[in-house]
């Protein structure tokens, strides 16, 4: 009775197994008994697989095989596992991977019992997956577009030998498809489709282009989309044709990938895979191709500008060789062509050695520690040994501070001799003109034409209440505000473009006594002798006391109108233009008190709507940066800023889409230094913005994960470690990495370990808080910022996080745990010093037995 019930279960377990199972005799490989999977995987009734030997199954190539498997058994008893092809009823190959064993059945026959697993699926995704790491393999390496696509297709053809395959891209227009790539399609096929127009049903690629989504037609003879090119196809032998759009990035459709029959066929699952992975390789080879072609364009802009600048311009290295010139300097100091200068030391322009090492000395601590431009009046030696004034402005390539000059400086010069010359011929005139000015009881002075002090007579010091000695060689903006000093500059200017004498009455405050005065002020300029203006010779007489409440009412009423007409010119602009201005109160919700007509343009609303509804500038900025934009102005605020150029943030207009802008903001007060209102000065750069997310998401984020990479968490802990250096708050570090990581894709394959990589990335993401920065680090591990955040906060919410990932199990790889290392931040910490903290507390959890948090304990 036992013996009957142990051999029942046998069946059943033999029977219902979902692994394919065998009894052959060992002796003739004669199948003797089959089990139901086996005969699903080879389309075989049991009858017909039980007529048949193993061998009739298996591939000849696979004969060396059988061979081993024969000796395993004689030797062991027991063979594989292996991997090998079974051939089905229909003809066609599967993988499968089979052991067995051997033993002695009821009549004393050795019998081998077979375990085969079909892996078809697994070998196919595995196809799958090396095709697309060779090809994006490819496509980094490979510029040229033509050449990738051909052999995208190429691989293709070679996966599935019986079919034909074809790549057309959408247009400049997005209205026609054109010949990308397809070399097994005959040649009259090609010219046909070749710029024919998208549409609802324009065969399977004009189809899927225009509807955005996968055409997949099995029989191209009945289908309605592929009436009118009946003729054509039953030519080319194609009579199935399923396409699959190629979607950018941006959900653009760039093109369409097809796959052609000469037979009626539906896609199987391997070539529906196959299909969906190609399109996307596409994707991205276009796109970078795309990108490429930009940056090529943008670099020969560049290269354009730098060769016809009216400048000399020259690019130079750390040790101050000269790497880069253009002819524009060459042309400066006397050399026939730049290429005779690369390589030169910067000394050979110096007047000597001492000169070139002080220049150095004065010049390039500027250059590391303050990063702006900035201007000298040097004098240079040409090739032939004279010399030459030149007016000089360098920058430091580098953006850091300090800055790395091992990226190189670049310098603007332009000749000013004749400039000087002039200068000095100017000077010697003072002298003759000195006696003059110190004899007339009306102000008078004299500039040059950059408005800088050559001369001035006593009235004049008294008015600037200085000494001629300090006044000589400084503007008006030394000495008076700078609205005052535009005024003189304005009318300086005008004397110097025109030939006669310009008469203006300006009032002014002599510096001396606080004494207000009107000055009938004239103005000339002074020329040489090619009639070339050098300087302006003023001269101011008082004429206060005659005209003082006359000309009082009359200025005050010509600065009203001047003034009112400005404004509306001003609005008008605003409310004609694309930008927007808006003014309003420096009140809790930022009540609107003005809006040019423009903001119909940028937020959709009417002018009157602000009043009228009480609309609110604050609701229009969109929720998420709201936060951003009033610490800016807060931080403005406080520190007594006029000026607040704001982080481009987003608005929400009236059809609630959202758009990017730029907001420059003017802070006005009133006469006891209050502020009162804003005035906003907005433009639209949503477009810009698009293009900027798609470059940076490329640099920024994780291609596998769709996290932040690297490269954005390194950009994110510069800014928070130099926001650290200003305000005392803390944050915490944690580095997470995977735990025997490398058995999920040594057991399950690399898809599957990129699956767990996956899974990992969300249920991180999806249990951190908004304020923390996660980020892929490399491989299998990732890292947290958790920002002003202890480190006793930072553990608890790592605990929780290592829970959350253990029990978000994957489906085939089970079970995922992790282990995290935590640092805090302290007092002159480097990006260095965190991450070893950080590793040495990760190497303490490992050590430890994994699946656990360590904190960072000196």
């Amino acid at each position: 009775m036992t013996n009957i019930y142990s051999k029942n279960k046998f069946q059943l377990l033999f029977e219902n197994s979902p692994i394919g199972m065998s009894l052959v005799d060992q002796e003739t490989g004669h199948f003797l008994e089959v089990n139901q999977s086996l005969l699903d995987s080879t389309g075989y009734t049991r009858e017909e697989l039980l007529a048949l030997s193993f061998l009739d199954l298996t591939p000849q190539e696979y004969e060396t095989q059988e061979q081993q498997k024969n000796k395993d058994l004689n030797n062991y008893g027991k063979f594989g596992p292996y991997e090998k092809e079974y051939i089905k009823k229909d003809g066609s190959h599967f993988y499968i991977q089979i052991s067995g064993f051997s033993l002695i059945d009821e009549n004393g026959k050795k019998v081998v019992w077979n375990l085969i697993e079909d892996i078809h699926q697994k070998k196919q995704y595995e196809i799958i997956y090396k095709d697309n790491k060779e090809l994006l393999e490819y496509i980094s390496i490979e510029n040229n577009l033509q050449n990738i696509l051909d052999k995208i297709v190429n691989l293709a053809e070679i996966r599935n030998p019986s079919v034909k395959c074809s790549i057309l891209l959408l247009d400049k227009s997005g209205k026609h498809l054109i010949n990308g790539s397809a070399p097994s399609l005959p040649d009259f096929y090609n010219e046909a489709v070749n710029g024919i127009a998208i549409g609802d049903k324009v065969g399977s690629c004009g189809s899927a282009a225009f509807n955005k989504k996968r055409v997949f037609v099995d029989n191209i003879d009945i289908h309605e989309n592929w009436q009118p090119f009946l003729e054509l196809t039953n030519k080319a032998n194609l009579h199935a044709c399923w396409s699959e759009p190629i979607i950018s990035s941006s959900n653009e459709v760039l093109g369409t990938f097809a796959i052609y029959n000469e037979e009626v066929k539906h896609p199987n699952e391997f070539e529906l895979k196959l299909i969906e992975t190609y399109a996307n390789t596409i994707s991205k080879a276009i796109e970078k191709h795309n990108y490429t072609e930009i940056i090529f364009d943008n670099q020969n802009k560049l290269e354009q500008l730098f060769n016809n600048s009216q400048s000399g311009l020259l690019y130079i290295d750390e040790n101050r060789l000269l790497i880069k010139a253009n002819q524009r300097f060459a042309d400066i100091l006397g050399y026939e062509t730049t290429e005779e200068m690369i390589g030169f030391s910067m000394e050979a322009f110096h007047l000597n050695h001492e000169r070139f090492i002080e220049f150095g000395k004065n010049n390039f601590a500027t250059l590391i520690t303050k990063h702006k431009n900035f201007n000298i009046e040097y004098e240079l030696k040409k090739q032939d040994g004279s010399v030459i004034w030149c007016e000089m402005a360098g920058k430091a390539l580098d953006s850091n501070i300090p800055a790395d000059l091992s990226k190189g400086v670049l310098w603007t010069i332009n000749d000013i001799s004749l400039r000087k010359k002039y200068e000095l011929e100017f000077k010697e005139k003072q002298i003759l003109l000195k006696s003059i000015l110190t004899t007339i009881p009306d102000m008078i002075w004299m500039k040059n034409i950059q408005g800088v002090y050559l001369a001035c007579n006593s009235e004049f010091e008294s008015f600037f209440g200085a000494d001629e000695v300090d006044i000589i060689g400084k503007t008006d903006y030394d000495f008076v505000d700078k609205e005052l000093a535009d005024f003189f500059r304005l009318h300086d200017k005008k004397a110097l473009d025109s030939d006669k004498v310009l008469v203006n009455e300006e009032w002014v405050t002599y510096n001396s006594n606080n004494k207000n005065v009107l000055l009938d002020t004239s103005k000339t300029a002074i020329r040489n002798s090619k009639n070339e203006p050098i300087g302006v010779l003023g001269i101011g007489h008082d004429v206060t006391k005659r005209h003082e409440k006359e000309v009082e009412l009359q200025e005050a009423n010509k600065l009203a109108q001047s003034l009112t007409s400005s404004q509306q010119v001003l609005l008008s602009l605003f409310d004609k233009g694309d930008s927007v201005l808006f003014k309003w109160n420096n009140d809790e919700n930022w009540s609107v008190s003005y809006v040019s007509e423009s903001v119909g343009r940028l937020l959709g609303y009417r002018q009157d709507e602000f009043k009228k509804n009480n609309i609110l500038y604050s609701s229009c900025i969109y929720q998420d940066d709201l936060k951003q934009v009033i610490e800016e102005v807060t931080q403005a605020s406080q520190s007594g800023e006029q000026f607040i150029k704001h982080e481009p943030y987003r608005v929400v207009t009236k059809n609630k889409e959202i758009k990017w802008v730029l907001d420059y903001t003017a802070i006005q007060k009133d006469d006891e230094g209050n502020i009162t209102h804003y005035i906003g000065y907005i433009s639209d750069i949503s477009k810009m913005q698009e293009a900027f997310v798609k470059v940076e998401s490329k640099a920024y984020v994780d291609e596998l994960t769709g996290i932040d990479n690297r490269n954005k968490f390194d950009e994110l802990l510069d800014k928070e470690l130099k926001r650290l250096k200003r305000y005392n708050r803390p944050l915490s570090i944690a580095i997470i990495d995977i735990d025997k990581f490398k058995n999920f894709n040594d057991t399950f394959g690399h898809l599957i370990g990129d699956e767990v990589l996956i899974t990992m990335a969300q249920t991180v993401k999806n249990n951190v808080r908004e304020t923390d920065e996660f980020a892929r680090w490399g491989g299998e591990e990732f890292i947290i910022m958790f920002i002003d955040t202890p480190v006793d906060l930072a553990r608890t919410i790592a605990e929780s996080l290592k829970d959350k990932i253990e029990e978000n199990r994957h489906p085939t790889a089970g079970k995922i745990t992790a282990s995290f290392g935590i640092t805090e931040y302290k007092s002159g910490d480097t990006h260095n010093t965190l991450f070893k903290r950080c590793d040495d507390a990760l190497y303490k959890a490992k050590e430890n037995g994994r699946n656990r948090v360590e904190v960072f304990s000196d």
